[in-house]
């Protein structure tokens, strides 16, 4: 820079103006300075109140996963606790299973011996009433079976086949619905 167009342009500013704008400038600038530190101050204000993104973000990403944690552990009991309750369930239909056949066998068993106790008595009861003597039957009376028991009742023997045609029925059914074969 020529140090003769530095000296022209001080000469150019009045010099009574330069002092009072100096100081209307000082006082310009004085009042920016306290509008901008003024708004410095609001913008701190709102950045306290607001939430805080760093350590309370990490508390509740670290809340976040024990929840996640504890319910995985929760869903993973269940699960097991229902593989448990299937097991359990199915040996419990096993053994009722069980128990439902020898429920039919035994109730087979005892129909067979009830018509071979049955059969028997008959045989035996023919055999000892053919050598006694029927007193006379008194008019208006039905007719009893030679025998005199009520074995040998037709009615109570159609009764009796009936009951043994509908436990055959039962048994089947039950075979049916409980054994697959």
């Amino acid at each position: 820079m020529d140090p003769a167009a530095s000296k022209s342009k001080r000469e150019d500013l009045p010099s009574t103006a330069s002092a009072s704008s100096t100081t209307g400038w000082i006082r310009d600038l004085e009042e920016l300075r306290r509008t901008l530190l003024l708004r410095i101050q609001l913008i701190e204000d709102q950045a306290r109140k607001r939430p805080s993104g760093g350590a309370e973000s990490t508390r509740a990403e670290a809340e976040f996963r024990r929840k996640v944690e504890e319910l995985e552990r929760e869903r993973d009991r269940l699960l097991e606790d229902s593989e448990n309750q299937a097991t359990n369930w199915k040996e419990r239909l096993e053994r009722l299973e069980d128990d439902r056949k020898l429920l039919s066998d035994a109730w087979q068993k005892l129909e067979r011996e009830r018509i071979e106790a049955a059969g028997a008595g008959r045989g035996r009861q023919r055999a000892s009433s053919s050598s006694q003597v029927t007193p006379p039957v008194a008019a208006g009376h039905q007719d009893r079976t030679r025998d005199g028991s009520a074995a040998a009742n037709p009615v109570a023997e159609s009764i009796l086949r009936q009951f043994q045609t509908l436990c055959q029925d039962v048994r089947r059914a039950s075979d049916m619905r409980g054994s697959p074969r």
